[in-house]
């Protein structure tokens, strides 16, 4: 990051306020689980797929194209939402893409684990989630094709539906 090359004891306090108002690296941000964690819902593309039409992060109820996969309700709402989830399972869920029964999720969701996301910005993530206000909102139950589990024979597969997940 270039700011971080200049000698601060020789410049003008005045040029500090205008280098610092120029540099959006030398911010460094939401301090806090909840902001680091809409910080990185938003970064992350989550609304793209998850935000209904009234704003709420309370899932679709059209699929993704060209799957049967429809993307849940992220709220805190304990009986359409996530509210009935374990902060660890929604990590897991982020992660390594698997929901509450250790089903794969539909591949529209991406594994962020193997996309570098680490498990604090995922635990920011749940910490923002969980700020959220809970929202009602029935989801259909998503229909993924069979996923190749990892070390199965040729033409095995696990997978199934998986309606309730991130």
């Amino acid at each position: 990051m270039w700011c971080s090359h200049f000698d601060l004891r020789t410049i003008s306090p005045w040029w500090l306020l205008a280098l610092a108002a120029l540099c959006p690296a030398c911010d460094n941000g939401p301090t806090d689980p909840i902001g680091k964690g809409q910080e990185a819902v938003s970064s992350r593309g989550c609304p793209t797929c998850h935000q209904s039409d009234d704003g709420s992060l309370s899932g679709q109820t059209v699929p993704q194209p060209h799957s049967d996969a429809y993307p849940a309700n992220l709220t805190p709402d304990p009986d359409t939402g996530m509210g009935g989830w374990t902060d660890d399972l929604i990590v897991r869920a982020i992660l390594q893409g698997t929901d509450d029964e250790d089903s794969p999720l539909c591949p529209p969701m991406p594994h962020f684990g193997t996309e570098g996301m680490s498990e604090s910005e995922a635990r920011n993530i749940v910490a923002y989630l969980r700020s959220l206000p809970p929202v009602a909102h029935t989801v259909p139950e998503s229909s993924c094709p069979p996923l190749k589990t990892a070390g199965a024979p040729e033409g095995d597969a696990g997978g199934g539906d998986s309606g309730a997940a991130p």
